[in-house]
């Protein structure tokens, strides 16, 4: 074989391999570069979530320091609105109001509860009426400003 098509032949045999190299190396740069997208998607993604659970965690701590206001400051007014429409009587007392709650047993042991949810402080629970079985129950609470309500349940 003469030199001339020897290097016909050698420059043959490597074209293949070197098209099939640089085939391959493109392919290679195609998915390295889809893999890179859908990082860059996914990171965008956790970012949004770590301001979204940056946003949630404000709120909440919004909220916490609003029902701290609430306890410190929650007038008759707004203990009264909690309350179901209609079944509020306020009455002059000793210490100043009363806030009587008149609740079917089922209403009052659903809205029970809300005294306590609200930072009101226990202070005692007492038949009220002649002394029989089917007297109401008086539940008394105490806010944090010293206003004591009264919260009834109403037997039927």
């Amino acid at each position: 074989m003469s030199a001339a098509a020897s290097k016909t032949a050698d420059a043959n045999a490597r074209r293949p391999a070197g098209i099939a190299a640089r085939v391959s190396e493109a392919v290679d740069l195609h998915y390295i570069a889809e893999y890179e997208q859908k990082l860059a998607s996914e990171i965008e993604t956790l970012e949004r979530a770590r301001a979204r659970i940056d946003s949630l965690r404000l709120q909440i701590k919004q909220a916490k320091r609003h029902a701290a206001d609430l306890k410190r400051n929650m007038t008759l007014r707004e203990f009264v609105r909690l309350m179901p429409y209609d079944a509020v009587r306020i009455e002059p007392w000793e210490g100043g109001v009363q806030v009587a709650v008149r609740l079917s047993p089922m209403a009052a042991a659903l809205y029970r509860s809300v005294p306590e949810r609200l930072g009101l402080e226990f202070v005692r629970s007492e038949r009220v009426g002649n002394g029989g079985l089917c007297d109401p129950v008086c539940f008394v609470y105490r806010s944090p400003g010293g206003v004591n309500y009264y919260v009834t349940e109403e037997v039927r």
